[in-house]
């Protein structure tokens, strides 16, 4: 049997992210899947682009959550490793400061982040690899004043950084639509450990359903056991990806019961044969599995089919144009739903991924998926 021919040529993936500090649960799983995928692209001969081979080789910046630091990664990975294509940025902060260099450069940017003006009109290179709050929120609340329709009053808890503001703004948004009543927004500071305070203005609304936004885990962890130890009954969730393990562990098993979020879809209800298959060699890689994988997997898998459509590595208007087509069947949850950008409707470009949404929620101590979402808004 002949093996495959290997690639001579070199196709560098700048990779741009939290690796070290408290947002490197992000910013490790994008930089995991990246170089899971070169391992099998490699494994193959390479990409294969017009009839020639490319050695993929990933280069990484560390941002640690900081958008001076996520300037000097862009700066280097442009300029320096003359990279066209750039897998990263976490958080609007560190995006829209990135943004300036990778355009005029004409660099291809698949941002994480979930300000809406980043992947617009003006910004013809950049493309959003994950969904945001807004995907999630439309078809969640929807769902959910189906299921639970005497449930109207809302209250909207927001920490203050860039991107809570702008989960609070799709927040209101979504809300609005499906005829919540937004009873009160209460917004704490990113050092806060004491939610105590906070939950009892919160109260002070007499909500029956609370929206955490785009808290973290161990924020989320202490908002519920907050709101459970002050009494509260009603419903609580996030419009953003959870990270269960950890609100359980600081919340505990009882506090955080009926909580809602948006999951990855590795939860055995959806998962296909291959996400199984992928979740166990992806912690056996990295000593354990990582939720927001689920997600990430995606995004290198399409760049690399759109620079095989377009036929060039080096053309990023037309690698750009086709990636705003470029669409795969998803291996990773049951029915293999087609995963994809859109969006021209509402960001002015086809530049937004959609892809299957899990509504997970906490029963018996356990994130189960609950029902699988669409983001139909969007086509």
């Amino acid at each position: 049997m002949v093996g495959p021919t290997y690639a001579q040529k070199v196709l560098k993936i700048g990779v741009l992210g939290p690796m070290t500090g408290p947002a490197s649960l992000w910013g490790l799983a994008m930089q995991n899947c990246v170089e899971m995928w070169a391992e099998e692209v490699n494994a193959q001969g390479g990409l294969q682009v017009k009839g020639e081979k490319y050695k993929i080789e990933t280069v990484t910046e560390d941002t640690k959550y900081d958008a001076a630091r996520a300037v000097a990664g862009a700066e280097k990975l442009v300029n320096r490793d003359k990279v066209k294509f750039i897998i990263g940025t976490n958080g609007t902060h560190e995006a829209l400061a990135v943004l300036p260099i990778t355009t005029p450069a004409k660099v291809i940017l698949c941002t994480f982040c979930f300000d809406r003006s980043a992947i617009g009109v003006q910004y013809p290179y950049s493309f959003r690899s994950i969904p945001t709050a807004y995907e999630f929120y439309t078809p969640m609340y929807k769902w959910l004043r189906q299921k639970y329709p005497d449930k109207k009053r809302l209250v909207l808890v927001v920490k203050n950084y860039a991107g809570g503001l702008v989960v609070r703004d799709q927040a209101k948004e979504a809300t609005e639509k499906e005829g919540y009543q937004i009873a009160g927004v209460e917004t704490y500071q990113p050092a806060t450990t004491d939610f105590y305070p906070i939950m009892t203005k919160i109260l002070a609304h007499k909500p029956e359903v609370m929206d955490f936004t785009a808290a973290s885990g161990g924020d989320t962890g202490l908002l519920l056991k907050a709101a459970k130890q002050l009494g509260y009954k009603g419903i609580t969730l996030q419009g953003t990806q959870g990270d269960p393990g950890t609100v359980i562990s600081t919340a505990g098993k009882e506090n955080a019961e009926g909580h809602f979020f948006m999951g990855g879809g590795s939860d055995e209800a959806i998962a296909s044969p291959a996400m199984i298959a992928f979740i166990k060699e992806y912690s056996k890689r990295y000593g354990s599995w990582n939720e927001v994988a689920s997600q990430d997997y995606y995004i290198p898998r399409l760049v690399g089919l759109a620079i095989q459509k377009a036929g060039t590595t080096e053309d990023t208007d037309a690698i750009a144009k086709a990636l705003e087509a470029t669409e795969i069947k998803s291996p990773l949850v049951k029915g293999n739903p087609t995963v994809k950008f859109a969006g021209k409707n509402y960001y002015g470009r086809n530049s937004q991924v959609i892809m299957p949404l899990a509504l997970v929620q906490v029963i018996s101590g356990q994130p189960k998926t609950v029902t699988v979402l669409e983001a139909k808004h969007l086509n």
